[in-house]
């Protein structure tokens, strides 16, 4: 079973992956923590990086996060491929990349579409604009980025939704982790899979 939280910055994905860590059903799952922000410490700030850099830093996010997910058939994972890509239109949208480097868009597109083809997602958990947002040291902090990244973001995984069930979860961490058990346990009952994700 593969499972994928997505969602814009500050909106409690790494949270709730902590919290399903000490949930029973995910004790043989892999957790994949973000991507975008190990590669960060490994590689510093993207505050001012240039057009180039930030090209190059989503490839590598976008090879990460597949490799990472390829490490169990089982995992659940802190952003998806589709977040990879909603980033990237957000940067071109903001001027931060070049609209001339369509070339490394439309190879990404592909490379997303070939990964639906042969491994995709059992369901994508989509997390909503509930909170403050918190400064971190990584994530932007003005709300109408956000909104904007939130807005691209839902509109891939629409256009994607015939390769996975996508549901929106909701509320307190309490009321997300339920609504995660519940909706992850029913698919288990349609699919006939068991109590720990296997068929």
């Amino acid at each position: 079973m593969k499972l994928g939280i997505s969602g814009a910055h500050g909106t409690g994905k790494s949270t709730l992956l902590s919290a399903l860590k000490k949930e029973p059903f995910f004790k043989d799952f892999f957790f994949v923590e973000e991507v975008a922000r190990r590669l960060i410490k490994e590689t510093g700030s993207l505050k001012d990086a240039d057009s180039n850099r930030l090209v190059s830093f989503q490839r590598r996010v976008l090879r990460r996060q597949v490799e990472e997910e390829n490490k169990s058939p089982r995992f659940v994972s802190d952003r998806t491929v589709i977040d990879v890509l909603s980033y990237y239109e957000w940067y071109i949208l903001y001027g931060k990349i070049q609209k001339t480097q369509t070339e490394t868009w439309s190879t990404m597109i592909r490379f997303i579409e070939d990964r639906f083809e042969s491994s995709p997602y059992d369901i994508v958990f989509y997390l909503p604009i509930e909170f403050d947002l918190e400064a971190d040291g990584v994530r932007w902090t003005d709300r109408e980025s956000q909104r904007t990244y939130d807005s691209i973001l839902r509109g891939w995984l629409n256009y994607y939704s015939d390769h996975y069930k996508f549901f929106t979860v909701s509320g307190s961490l309490e009321q997300r982790v339920e609504q995660v058990l519940n909706y992850v346990l029913d698919f288990c009952d349609q699919k006939g899979k068991g109590k720990n994700g296997q068929l």
